[in-house]
């Protein structure tokens, strides 16, 4: 099955599970971002299983230039998920190498709310730190970008890498806008800190103290699991 008829497929899929009045609920709890047919996110996964069901598993160029291929002609947000759930395969994984960070900016830009932008900048930008100078030096300058969405994923990419994080990176992406009014960024500082709380929480409890000019809301999101504590 060529990439024009595997869209096709899963377009006419979305199309006989569309819901007008979920798709409403949808658009609005969006707040307008995007238009929706409906369809909730297991039922998309289950639509792509059976598109698949049958055939040889996609490889990685197979599934990357679906996905490509999907997204650039999305009509809705569904279809959207559905570029992200055909790069997300663990098989996949490895093949999360900086030569892809290209195609992710761009969705991330595109994409440009939480729903696509969280999942991208953890699970797809996070396995790039097999390559960390090179992903380093990107993650750096994507903290300092014009762009709200870009300064977020790179905040968030390191926020499953527990052990193996990198805190001066952690610090250079956080501090670029730790005084930016923006709630998308002071939120995704207090989740990333909260999360590397459980790892390494005097980090976090010293990071918080050092830095007054933090905003309250990402104050109260890093030390919410720790005690009580209140900076």
């Amino acid at each position: 099955m060529d990439h024009a008829d595997l869209r096709a497929e899963l377009l006419a899929g979305l199309r006989a599970q569309a819901d007008p009045e979920r798709a409403a609920q949808m658009e609005r709890y969006m707040k307008g971002q995007a238009r929706y047919w409906g369809v909730p996110k297991p039922a998309l996964k289950g639509l792509l299983a059976g598109v698949l069901a049958g055939g040889d598993k996609l490889s990685w160029v197979d599934a990357r230039d679906t996905a490509q291929a999907v997204w650039s002609q999305a009509e809705r947000r569904e279809e959207q998920y559905l570029a992200l759930l055909l790069t997300g395969a663990q098989r996949h994984r490895r093949h999360l190498r900086l030569a892809e960070l290209p195609l992710f900016e761009r969705w991330i830009v595109e994409g440009a709310w939480w729903d696509l932008v969280d999942d991208l900048a953890v699970n797809r930008l996070g396995p790039m730190y097999a390559e960390p100078q090179r992903m380093e030096a990107e993650m750096r300058a994507w903290a300092e970008d014009a762009d709200l969405w870009k300064r977020r994923s790179a905040i968030l990419s390191q926020l499953k890498r527990r052990e193996q994080t990198d805190t001066e990176l952690l610090e250079a992406c956080i501090l670029p806008s730790i005084e930016r009014p923006e709630f998308w960024l002071r939120k995704a500082i207090g989740w990333v800190l909260r999360q590397y709380a459980r790892t390494d929480p005097d980090w976090v409890v010293a990071f918080v103290a050092d830095h007054p000019e933090m905003s309250g809301l990402s104050r109260r999101e890093a030390t919410k699991h720790l005690g009580g504590y209140a900076g």
